[in-house]
């Protein structure tokens, strides 16, 4: 064994303001009987043996904290042709799972076109038309963004939940207000652990996800018959806007013209929110 004695000449560490961050450095005078290079006696003396103390190997722990690791090894002569200095430097991290969550809150605007008003009446000319093209509004939803570190990422369950709607109460919003836009994780690797950062974005609509359209046509149905009638004006002729509807298939009565109906769609699954632990 061409090792003849390692032993430690001094230590230092150096630490952050927040008193856990930082490095801690220990030099190892390494006795070396080998004819071979620095390189070759690195490698040695990490697997010394015969009770003679070991360089530690890249990445391992401090035997005092393993949350301080070996981040880099340096070789320089020591007194003599046989005798090496390693300067061994560990960087202590914080458990990367107990990092504060970055959470921000903000809006996102869009145009989109509106079949009704804030009354909730179609909107319509006073012939009971409605408008082609329909007339929009700024839409302006809440976003929340969420940034933290997580020891696993399930691929599976992000492709599930991705433009999924809550099905629960989540941060005070009912089911069908929220929806996941976003959840990606990237794999991080300190030392001797791997985690996840991990992303998700939330957008809060107020009036909800489905999609809510103004029951319109230019045909009758006959759910009897299974048959379908052209609405027509008083000439005969087919109409070259759409006619209300009752949602039955039918024109709406004009006495109901002020409360006109609306179909609503699905369009996003729902799913518990409170599996993301998000609260």
């Amino acid at each position: 064994m061409p090792v003849v004695k390692i032993t430690v000449n001094r230590k230092g560490a150096s630490y952050n303001a927040d008193g856990v961050s930082g490095t801690v450095t220990k030099q190892f005078v390494v006795e070396w009987d080998g004819s071979e290079g620095a390189d070759y006696m690195v490698v040695h003396s990490r697997t010394a043996s015969d009770g003679i103390l070991a360089v530690p190997e890249p990445y391992s722990p401090h035997p005092a904290d393993p949350w301080t690791y070996v981040q880099n090894i340096g070789v320089m002569p020591g007194n003599g042709p046989k005798q090496w200095i390693v300067t061994v430097t560990y960087k202590s991290w914080q458990d990367p799972l107990n990092a504060p969550w970055q959470v921000s809150w903000s809006f996102a605007s869009s145009n989109e076109p509106i079949d009704r008003d804030i009354n909730d009446k179609a909107i319509t000319n006073s012939a009971y038309e409605t408008y082609d093209p329909p007339i929009s509004k700024e839409a302006d939803d809440l976003i929340l963004r969420i940034s933290r570190n997580e020891a696993a990422f399930d691929p599976l369950a992000a492709l599930d939940y991705k433009n999924s709607v809550n099905s629960d109460y989540f941060y005070g919003a009912g089911p069908g207000i929220a929806k996941l836009n976003l959840w990606t994780g990237d794999l991080q690797v300190g030392g001797p652990q791997a985690w996840y950062a991990v992303n998700y974005e939330i957008q809060f609509r107020q009036d909800g996800w489905k999609r809510r359209l103004l029951d319109q046509g230019f045909r009758t149905f006959d759910a009897d018959e299974g048959t379908y009638t052209t609405i027509t004006d008083s000439e005969g002729n087919p109409m070259s806007e759409p006619t209300l509807l009752d949602g039955n298939g039918q024109k709406l009565a004009l006495a109901s013209i002020d409360a006109p109906v609306f179909n609503e769609h699905e369009i996003n699954n729902a799913l518990p929110f409170s599996y993301l632990n998000l609260i």
